[in-house]
């Protein structure tokens, strides 16, 4: 039985919500796959950015960007909290959820799952 490590984002309004419903569907797709995942929740999201590191131009830091690298998938809420304005670039985007050199990338879409290439 194959495993594969995904990474979970929360993120913002709706997206621990999204997360929570999405991670039960992917359980029973795994299950008639023969297949498990390995779930580690991350608190990105614009709370964690208000809290603990407003003023820096992004959501993510190059260490956590390359930390999430390491997992197989990332499995991505939302964002948009309108406290983190900022957090946007001109494109509305999320200037710390975008493709990096991890080659992980991420969508700001709710309920997307953007699989890393490194496999």
């Amino acid at each position: 039985m194959s495993t594969y490590s995904i990474a979970l984002i929360g993120g913002d309004g709706i997206g621990p919500e999204i997360l929570r419903e999405g991670k039960k569907v992917m359980d029973a797709a795994a299950e008639v796959a023969g297949i498990t995942w390995q779930w580690k929740e991350y608190p990105y999201g614009a709370e964690h950015w208000l809290q603990y590191r407003k003023g820096e131009p992004t959501l993510l830091r190059e260490e956590e960007m390359a930390e999430l690298g390491t997992h197989d998938a990332v499995y991505f809420g939302s964002v948009g909290d309108p406290r983190g304005r900022s957090l946007l670039d001109r494109r509305g985007r999320s200037s710390g959820c975008a493709s990096t050199s991890t080659n992980t990338s991420t969508c700001g879409r709710p309920n997307s799952c953007a699989v890393s290439s490194r496999r």
